[in-house]
């Protein structure tokens, strides 16, 4: 005798309550993590002008102390940009993305000859547009670093 097989309606697929339970679990999933993600795209950019600001500083303040070109060093800043400089005349311009800014309490810092020791201290401010901030700090010897 053959058997015969037979499909109870609540056997096949799934009930509604459980694909809007799943629905709903996703839909929380992503209002957490949107916001996540994009933070991170923020701390990056901010984290590499940064590094490469400091990196720039310290290079522009190494140069001066052993007296490269025979000249003093400096470094200009401006809202969108900065600018390492020589009293040689050469200049190289470093330009911020486009979510960044600069701020600083000084436009221009000459590193001296031999010693290295900058005409002012500073302090100098990388401002996201989405929001966060580093701060990097150039002491009275020349020291550069992250606040």
């Amino acid at each position: 005798m053959k058997s015969q097989e037979t499909y109870s309606a609540s056997g096949l697929g799934f009930t509604l309550v459980e694909v809007v339970l799943v629905i709903a679990i996703m839909l929380i999933l992503a209002v957490v993590a949107i916001p996540l993600s994009s933070g991170l795209g923020t701390n990056a950019t901010l984290d590499d002008a940064t590094g490469a600001l400091i990196q720039n500083m310290r290079m522009v303040h190494t140069r001066s102390v052993a007296g490269l070109d025979g000249a003093s060093h400096s470094i200009s800043f401006y809202a969108d940009h900065y600018v390492l400089d020589e009293s040689t005349g050469a200049a190289i311009e470093i330009k911020l993305p486009a979510v960044l800014f600069l701020t600083s309490t000084i436009s221009n810092v000459v590193f001296s000859k031999a010693t290295g020791v900058p005409n002012f201290t500073d302090t100098i401010t990388l401002t996201h547009n989405a929001g966060g901030t580093r701060t990097v700090i150039l002491n009275a010897i020349g020291m550069v670093e992250m606040q």
